[in-house]
């Protein structure tokens, strides 16, 4: 975001055309990051997901999934989604 709001202001792009600009730049940014895979804080490249975080993410996917074709909204889709993700937790089981 720095480096294209830099090129930006050294252009002396304002408006629309700034506005495109920055766009276009922070989509390439979020292209490379996600190819390389983004530095940290010290300048480290992130490691990838453990196998739990893996995991936790599948369940959160399947979670979501499940509150979505509920129509769950609301404190009730907060309940259920609270539920969902808590370790012992099947999706499916008949008491959701």
């Amino acid at each position: 975001m720095k480096d294209c709001n830099k090129e930006a202001k050294e252009e002396g792009l304002t408006g629309d055309e700034r506005k495109a600009f920055m766009s276009k730049c922070l989509k390439k940014d979020l292209k490379e990051e996600h190819k390389m895979g983004s530095d940290d804080e010290d300048g480290d490249k992130k490691k990838s997901a453990s196998p739990v975080q893996l995991k936790q993410r599948e369940k959160m996917k399947a979670c979501n999934a499940k509150a979505k074709a509920d129509s769950l909204k609301g404190d009730e889709r907060k309940k259920f989604m609270s539920k969902c993700l808590k370790k012992d937790y099947e999706i499916g089981s008949d008491d959701d």
